[in-house]
């Protein structure tokens, strides 16, 4: 099982294309606020860098220092 400081909570964002595809994503890492019974709340603050249509999602992976690809473990999740 994964702590919060085994994870990274990342705000992906940008402007997107008719499909709703993001099209120049910035990523921005969310901080952890607090940890209670197991569960972690992340938080943070963003502004569209673009007029038009504007795509966010939460992706949420494993972090670890000793990882040379932040997806290499295949522990990643989009909401």
């Amino acid at each position: 099982m994964l702590g919060a400081d085994d994870v990274a909570c990342e705000l992906v964002h940008g402007p997107v294309d008719a499909n709703g595809s993001l099209l120049h994503a910035t990523v921005e890492r969310l901080g952890l606020v607090d940890v209670q019974e197991g569960t972690a709340r992340f938080a943070g603050t963003f502004g569209p860098t673009a007029a038009g249509s504007y795509g966010v999602s939460i992706r949420v992976r494993a972090h670890h220092e000793a990882l040379t690809n932040p997806v290499e473990t295949g522990l990643i999740t989009y909401r």
